[in-house]
């Protein structure tokens, strides 16, 4: 839909994209004119750059491109899953793939508390999560060297007060 909006084709997104990383890194890195094209970034090199997706070029890109590697709604399996396609595709990248922070975006939908939305994805600790679940699930995530996570509490407005307070007592608690 946003391709149509604004007349671009949706096939030549991944490339496009590659392009445009490449530019606004050396503009980052001042080895083009940056000067004239607006306000330099406060960090030197510009800001991390997060890239998601799990085909061959989206892990291609974030190998060549960025600074962490994004995935939304993964568990450990598919976080071991993608880290040994980075490493296979890291050989042609001239990058150790142990470089690339492995990040995500986590849905959690805390025992009895309906869902405001269709869950984009699997939820943390599976469809009829539990505390115990959760935290073994985010034990394999941490096993498997993922950096930082958000985490999405897909729940009602109505439920917004309670929901992060389940977390906080169930889950985060028990961290180390």
């Amino acid at each position: 839909m946003e391709f149509a909006a604004v007349g671009a084709s949706f096939a030549g997104r991944g490339r496009r994209a590659d392009e445009q990383l490449t530019v606004v890194r050396r503009w980052w890195r001042g080895d083009d004119d940056a000067a004239r094209r607006g306000v330099l970034p406060r960090a030197e090199g510009g800001p991390p750059v997060w890239i998601g997706g799990q085909s061959d070029a989206a892990l291609r890109r974030a190998l060549r491109h960025g600074d962490a590697w994004h995935g939304a709604g993964v568990d450990g399996v598919q976080l071991a899953r993608v880290r040994e396609k980075l490493t296979t595709r890291a050989e042609g990248a001239d990058r150790d793939p142990a470089t690339l922070a492995p990040t995500a975006g986590l849905f959690l939908l805390p025992p009895g508390f309906p869902a405001a939305v269709d869950l984009p994805g699997r939820p943390l600790g599976g469809t009829d999560a539990s505390a115990e679940s959760v935290r073994g699930e985010r034990g394999r995530l941490a096993e498997g060297a993922l950096s930082s996570a958000s985490l999405w509490l897909p729940v009602t407005t109505e439920a917004l007060p309670d929901a992060p307070a389940w977390t906080a007592e169930e889950i985060l608690r028990h961290s180390s």
